[in-house]
């Protein structure tokens, strides 16, 4: 399962490990995990949903989430995939076309698509869902692709590619891509237009010609939370706020809501980073920055969170504010029409404390 190179150490870095890694970065993108106080992993209820699914059905909601929700930036530690997204979807045709068994150098692939981050990399995280395998003169390999290696096509590899390939275009089915492209907050992926409707096809359904009858569900994709959300917002362990907000309002509403609870000007931009690490690729920005998706577009019903979840609201890219906002409750019930601060510890700090020393 962790598949590490074999000079690793105990200090060696986690991306060594590449199947521990993807499967890391899938159990949280679909939510089936989350992150606690204490760096562990939590299963969540949805893990108990997963459970309830055919060994088949289970595989593909891997796969989904692998290529609909993962953000490739964070698995591959780069900093932009809008260059590089269209040139893995080459990768994919030119792997569709491929017969299976047939040997590919990896110093060709290296050679070709150098600008798809490593390579390597990719070939790696689909080798565990069985597409295609890595090689060397020795027979199959447990270790990091190098140009000694080879790659050949599987069996089901030559089923799968050509439906990755034409019927779930990386490029129009991975979220943090479109959102990175497009600057908007978009929560369903590859839809369709017929006619005046606007129709979404789930990722499984042109595989299941081929599984006679064992695909035939998947967790459900959170397209909207109705109800109330109960946010904890905090600088410190002992200067916390407690914010109540309804689903219907806006990121931009709970920026102005944490504004008026730490007693700041909001005169600054901000954004919100939803997986907690700052300057990540997964962000929300105001509305009055350079890039969206944008705070006043998204909806709280529609980030899909749940309870533990923390994520980041970052205020004045200067002085780089930073408040940490975890998800105490979410309820059924109506929220009220504005955000309401119900509860407070700790004295709010000087937004500019050099300033006022100054005029004192």
């Amino acid at each position: 399962m962790s598949n590490p190179i074999p000079e690793n150490v105990l200090e060696t870095p986690g991306f060594f490990y590449p199947v521990l890694t993807l499967f890391y970065h899938v159990a949280l993108r679909g939510s089936l995990f989350i992150k606690t106080r204490k760096l562990q992993l939590q299963h969540t209820e949805r893990f108990a949903l997963y459970n309830q699914l055919t060994p088949t059905e289970k595989y593909f909601f891997m796969l989904e989430t692998f290529w609909v929700d993962t953000n490739w930036l964070e698995l591959l530690k780069k900093r932009s995939i809008l260059m590089t997204m269209p040139e893995l979807q080459q990768v994919i045709g030119y792997l569709s076309r491929t017969p299976p068994g047939k040997v590919l150098p990896m110093r060709e692939f290296i050679i070709c698509w150098k600008n798809v981050w490593n390579i390597n990399d990719l070939l790696q995280y689909l080798s565990p869902f069985g597409l295609l395998k890595i090689i060397s003169d020795k027979g199959e390999i447990e270790r990091w692709p190098t140009y000694e290696a080879s790659v050949t096509v599987t069996d089901l590899g030559k089923i799968f590619f050509p439906i990755l390939y034409h019927e779930r275009n990386i490029t129009q089915w991975n979220i943090p891509y479109i959102r990175e492209k497009t600057g908007k907050f978009i929560v369903l992926p590859g839809l369709r237009k017929k006619k005046k409707n606007v129709r979404y096809e789930p990722f499984f359904t042109p595989f299941q010609p081929f599984f006679k009858g064992e695909l035939q569900r998947t967790l459900p994709r959170r397209e909207y939370t109705m109800g109330t959300f109960i946010f904890k917002v905090s600088l410190s362990r002992s200067c916390w706020r407690t914010i109540t907000v309804f689903s219907e309002h806006y990121l931009e509403d709970v920026h102005e809501a944490i504004q008026d609870a730490f007693d700041f000007d909001s005169d600054h931009l901000y954004a919100f980073f939803m997986d907690g690490i700052p300057w990540s690729g997964d962000y929300i920005y105001a509305p009055g920055d350079t890039e969206g998706p944008f705070s006043d577009q998204v909806r709280i019903g529609n980030l899909g969170l749940h309870v533990g979840q923390r994520f980041l609201y970052v205020f004045d890219f200067g002085s780089e504010w930073h408040f940490k906002v975890e998800v105490l409750d979410i309820t059924s019930e109506p929220g009220p029409p504005f955000p309401v601060i119900t509860e407070k510890k700790g004295k709010s700090p000087e937004q500019y404390p050099l300033y006022e020393d100054e005029i004192e």
